[in-house]
C-alpha cells in the first residue's frame, strides 16, 4: 500500500507542478526547472527538457543572470539530452556549462564537464549518431594519425581495411597517405611503414580504405588491426594547438587510473585553446597525485620505490617523491619527451600515472622543446659545450642520442617557412655554436 501512495505522491507533485506552469503564462525560471526536475525524476525525459530549456532562456535573457542558477539548469539539460541520445544537444550544452564554470573557477565543475565532453564524442563514434556539430571559421589540412579497427580482407600484398575515423575527423574519400606499424612486445614494427593507403569511402564516423603493403613476405610488417593511417585531414583552423593536440594528432592517447579517456582527438581537434591544455595538464597532475595517495603505503613491499633518482632533473628525489608533489609542468616535460620521440606510445592507448612514473624512473629525459629552452638559457659557447658534452666522445651523450641537431635543424626550416624569421635564426645560431 506504501508504494501504491508513494507513486500517487510523486505523480501527484509532477501533475500540480504542470499545472502551474500551463495556468501561468510566464513563471519564473527556478519554478519551471523545478517542473522540468520533477518530470525527469518520473522518468519523462522529454517534457523534463522542454520545461528546463525555457527556465535557461529565461535565466539569459533576465536583467541580472545568476549564473550558479544557469549552471544547475545546464548540468540538469545535458544530462537529460544524453540520456536520450541527442548528443548534439548534450555536447552544446556541456560546451556552454564549461565557459560558466571556467568563469566561476569551479575547477571540479571543470573537469567533470571536459569528461563529459569526451564521453559524450566517444558516444558520437559507437553509435554512428548523424551529427551536425561543427566549428565555424575557416579550415587546415594536416596529417593525422587514425587506427585501423578491422581487417575486411586480405590477399598477399593488400588488404581492405576500416579505420576508426570518418568525415567528423576530417577523412575524405580519394585521399592517399601510408600505413605504419604499432609497437608490440617481442616485434619490430613500431612505427615501420607497412605499406600505402587510399581511403574509398567515408562516412561520419568511419572509412575504409585499401592498403597496398610494402614487405608483404615480412610477416612483422604485414598490416594488422590497430595499425595506423597516416591521412591528410581537413580540420578547423584554430588559433592555438597544443602539446596534448600534437600528441593526439599522431595517435597518442592517456587515460586516467581508471582508464577514462584524459587526451582525446576530437575534443583537442575541435575545441583546442591555451585555456583547455592547461585543465587537462591538470587533471593529468591530479590523477598522478591521486595514484600516489593509492601506492604510498605499499613501499614496504616494493622498496626499490624509494631509491633515489640518481641524475636528471629530480636528481636524489624518488618517483614516489615527485609524483606526490607532481605540477602541471612536470607532465609537461613528459608531454614533450613523449611528441619528439614518440616510438613505441603512436598507437597504443597508456595510463599517464604509469607512464609517467616509468619516465621518471629512466631519468626523465628530456624532450626536444625542453633541450631547447635549456640551451637557449645558457649565456655561452663554453656552457653549451658542458652542456652536451663532447659529441666525439666514444660514448654518445644525451644531445647525441636524442639527435637533437636534426630535430633543431627541423624546428628552423618549419619556422622559417612559417615567416618567424628571429626565431629560426635563433635556432640556426644555437646550431652554429
Amino acid at each position: 500500500m506504501k508504494t501504491h501512495q508513494s507513486f500517487f505522491s510523486a505523480t501527484a507533485v509532477v501533475l500540480f507542478l504542470y499545472l502551474i506552469y500551463l495556468t501561468q503564462p510566464i513563471l519564473a525560471p527556478e519554478a519551471l526547472f523545478a517542473s522540468g526536475k520533477a518530470f525527469s525524476d518520473s522518468g519523462n525525459n522529454k517534457k523534463a527538457v522542454k520545461l528546463i530549456t525555457k527556465a535557461v532562456t529565461l535565466e539569459q535573457s533576465s536583467e541580472n543572470p545568476d549564473t550558479l542558477a544557469l549552471i544547475s539548469y545546464l548540468a540538469e539539460l545535458g544530462e537529460r539530452y544524453d540520456m536520450e541520445m541527442e548528443y548534439d544537444s548534450a555536447l552544446a550544452t556541456n560546451i556552454q556549462l564549461l565557459e560558466l564554470y571556467r568563469a566561476v573557477n569551479s575547477q571540479d565543475g571543470i573537469r567533470s564537464t571536459i569528461k563529459k565532453i569526451v564521453s559524450i564524442f566517444q558516444a558520437m563514434k559507437s553509435t554512428q549518431y548523424p551529427s551536425e556539430f561543427k566549428i565555424d571559421g575557416y579550415t587546415e589540412t594536416l596529417t593525422a594519425y587514425f587506427r585501423i579497427k578491422k581487417i575486411e580482407s586480405i590477399s598477399h600484398d593488400s588488404a581492405i581495411v576500416h579505420l576508426d575515423a570518418g568525415t567528423f575527423d576530417g577523412l575524405y574519400a580519394g585521399s592517399t597517405g601510408e600505413a605504419y606499424g604499432v609497437f608490440v612486445t617481442g616485434k619490430d614494427r613500431a612505427n615501420e611503414l607497412v605499406g600505402t593507403i587510399q581511403v574509398l569511402d567515408v562516412k561520419q564516423h568511419s572509412a575504409r580504405a585499401l592498403v597496398v603493403m610494402s614487405k608483404p613476405d615480412v610477416a612483422d610488417l604485414r598490416i594488422a588491426k590497430g595499425d595506423m593511417a597516416a591521412l591528410p585531414a581537413r580540420m578547423p583552423k584554430l588559433a592555438y594547438r597544443s602539446i596534448l593536440f600534437n600528441l593526439s594528432k599522431i595517435n597518442i592517447e592517456f587515460t586516467d587510473n581508471e582508464k577514462g579517456p584524459l587526451l582525446n582527438h576530437r575534443l583537442l581537434m575541435y575545441l583546442d585553446s591555451p585555456q583547455l591544455e592547461e585543465e587537462v595538464l591538470e587533471l593529468c597532475t591530479e590523477d598522478i597525485k591521486n595514484t600516489y595517495e593509492y601506492i604510498k603505503d605499499m613501499v614496504d613491499d616494493n622498496p626499490t620505490w624509494d631509491d633515489p633518482i640518481p641524475e636528471g632533473r629530480y636528481a636524489g628525489k624518488s618517483f614516489l617523491d615527485v609524483m606526490k608533489d607532481a605540477h602541471r609542468k612536470d607532465v609537461l616535460s613528459f608531454f614533450r619527451f613523449v611528441v619528439s620521440f614518440p616510438g613505441k606510445y603512436m598507437g597504443n592507448t597508456w595510463r599517464v600515472d604509469e607512464t609517467f612514473a616509468t619516465w621518471l624512473i629512466n631519468k626523465s629525459p628530456l624532450g626536444v622543446l625542453d633541450y631547447r629552452d635549456t640551451l637557449f638559457d645558457t649565456r655561452t659557447d663554453k656552457e653549451i659545450r658542458e652542456l652536451i658534452g663532447d659529441i666525439n666522445a666514444p660514448k654518445p651523450n644525451d644531445f647525441v642520442k636524442g639527435d637533437y641537431y636534426t630535430h633543431f635543424q627541423i624546428l628552423a626550416t618549419d619556422s622559417a617557412e612559417a615567416g618567424n624569421f628571429d626565431y629560426a635564426w635563433k635556432l640556426t645560431d644555437l646550431i652554429l655554436r
